[in-house]
């Protein structure tokens, strides 16, 4: 079958998407579909969330092919406890698929690996901050099994396994490709 090319822009304005119900992906990215998230509120306060589900099995994003684009906004609260085995609570990212994250916040994501961002493909990130993240295994913040793209402020501090630091982790043999790093940028690696 035919595929088309869907180019969303999707504009939080300050309001918030949350479920606290759902036990599975709230977006998933199929396709050649690219998603761009943006906020353009003046207080930059859009959030999508999942803060108040007691399922503890459900992620922000997975990105199975195609692109997602974080310009602005927080991805928060995001828990895959109850799900052995799933990966990268905030956002997914599998190896036919791309994440640019140039500014705002993944937060209080918890998953067995990459916390806030799992990804076996393409991940960029330019700006923004990946904080108060956990993984009962590696990569609090984020978990990679591919070289990854980090520069201008790009901020990954303050994510944990256990009572660890544990930022950023490399899988063997794996590297951060450094481009054009600003004043203020921090990340940690393990």
């Amino acid at each position: 079958p035919e595929e088309t090319l869907q180019n969303i822009i999707l504009d939080l304005n300050g309001f918030t998407i949350s479920d606290t119900t759902a036990t599975t992906s709230l977006f998933t990215i199929v396709g050649h579909s690219k998603l761009t998230i943006d906020d353009s509120s003046s207080g930059k306060t859009g959030a999508i969330t999942a803060k108040g589900n007691t399922t503890k099995s459900i992620r922000g994003f997975d990105v199975a092919r195609g692109t997602l684009v974080l310009n602005n906004g927080k991805i928060s609260d995001f828990s895959l406890e109850n799900t052995e085995g799933l990966t990268g609570a905030g956002v997914s990212v599998w190896s036919n698929a791309t994440f640019i994250m140039n500014g705002g916040e993944i937060s209080n994501c918890t998953a067995e690996r990459g916390g806030a961002v799992d990804t076996d493909g393409t991940f960029i990130m330019t700006g923004g901050t990946i904080t108060n993240n956990t993984a009962s295994k590696n990569g609090g913040g984020i978990a990679t099994s591919v070289n990854v793209t980090i520069g201008g402020t790009a901020n990954v501090t303050g994510n944990k396994v256990g009572e660890n630091d544990n930022n950023l982790y490399l899988e063997t043999g794996r590297q951060i490709i450094l481009n054009t790093p600003a004043s203020g940028m921090s990340v940690g690696v393990t």
